[in-house]
């Protein structure tokens, strides 16, 4: 399981964007089978946002599926 971002960093510019590291652990985690709601108490998202990152992305990170 990987472990929460332990180093955040402030969120000083807009939160309406998924910063790149959000984006990998997202990835990250859809890869180990985390839920979608686990994954945004993680990253303290909602959780209509992590699904549409992973939908939005989804080839991206299954493979072209």
């Amino acid at each position: 399981m990987a472990p929460a971002l332990a180093q955040r960093t402030p969120r000083s510019t807009s939160t309406r964007y998924l910063r790149i590291d959000e984006r990998i652990h997202i990835a990250d985690r859809v890869r180990e089978k985390a839920s979608i709601r686990e994954i945004a108490r993680e990253l303290d998202r909602a959780p209509s946002t992590i699904s549409r990152e992973i939908q939005r992305n989804r080839s991206h990170i299954r493979g072209n599926q």
